[in-house]
């Protein structure tokens, strides 16, 4: 059990995770050895995973609260391309994720970990830059992942959805302002968009907009899930920030529903969507996992 009481990883889970991420692992918390308050943390399913709050995980999840210790991170990732030590042949390749400013949304970087002479993927990462994060010892805890030789920090369920529930209240105050800049022919592109990311005028933009807005709202039904089985029962300062995060992330959580549902543009959005849904031509499982998911978001504009 590592010092914030948190459980370690037990041998049977780490073995998902092959030496070379177990490397990247490594550099991450020999990057946060430096500093009083470790700077780079694992978020998203990893990281609750690592907090026992969900069985499995896909990619890992990164953020970096200040641009310096990301740049530092990918130089000494970048350097295992040329590590003549290494028993294998390994890769790591870098692709830049726009991010973008008006929706609060951070530059990201996805980097691919490969080994073997065919360039086999073991493991994404996903950097992302953000100061968001507090400087309290309740946002970082310190994991013990075998395989790893100082404690992994990650992101505190608490402060992930704190951060959630601050992009759910920007969008509530924030989509309708954004749709009439949009309309009024102010151009910024939204990425990560799933069909509109490479837009061809303002109603794809505000599309995207919507899809954006309907990915967070999917977020945050997940986070809701996942608290329904943490309900606190006793009083310390822990739990009760839990209790007051879980109840803005209802709240908000039913105001976006609201704003999608009666949102300006709702009809032709779904037009457009469905439009697609109908034609697109599906030859490989991401697509028909991309259409299904798609579907699932298109029927949370309507409430429930």
């Amino acid at each position: 059990m590592g010092k914030t009481g948190v459980p370690g990883v037990s041998d049977k889970h780490a073995q998902r995770l092959d030496a070379l991420t177990l490397k990247a692992l490594e550099i991450i918390q020999d990057v946060n050895r430096s500093y009083a308050n470790p700077p780079i943390l694992i978020t998203g399913s990893y990281a609750r995973f690592l907090q026992n709050l969900c069985t499995a995980f896909n990619d890992i999840d990164i953020i970096c609260t200040t641009e310096k210790s990301a740049t530092i991170l990918f130089e000494k990732l970048q350097a295992l391309n040329t590590d003549e030590d290494s028993e294998i042949t390994q890769s790591i390749t870098f692709r830049p994720v726009p991010g973008c400013q008006a929706i609060k949304l951070p530059q990201a970087c996805n980097i691919d970990l490969r080994y073997g002479d065919l360039g086999i993927k073991t493991m994404g990462l996903q950097v992302s830059v953000d100061s968001r994060v507090i400087d309290t010892n309740g946002a970082r805890l310190a994991v013990h992942v075998p395989g790893v030789e100082r404690p992994v920090w990650c992101l505190s369920f608490i402060e992930e959805t704190r951060l959630l529930n601050d992009a759910l209240a920007y969008l509530v105050e924030n989509l309708d302002p954004l749709t009439r800049k949009l309309q009024r022919g102010v151009v910024f592109d939204i990425p990560r968009t799933l069909l509109f990311n490479k837009p061809q005028n303002a109603h794809e933009r505000i599309y995207g907009l919507l899809i954006r807005s309907l990915l967070t709202l999917n977020k945050a039904r997940q986070f809701i899930a996942l608290h329904c089985e943490e309900e606190p029962e006793t009083s310390n300062s822990r739990n009760d920030r839990l209790r007051q995060e879980q109840q803005r992330l209802h709240v908000l959580t039913g105001n976006l529903q609201i704003k999608l549902a009666s949102h300006v543009c709702r009809d032709d959005f779904e037009r457009r969507v469905n439009g697609w849904l109908a034609t697109a031509q599906l030859v490989n499982d991401y697509q028909l996992k991309r259409q299904d998911f798609v579907k699932e978001l298109l029927t949370m504009m309507n409430p429930e």
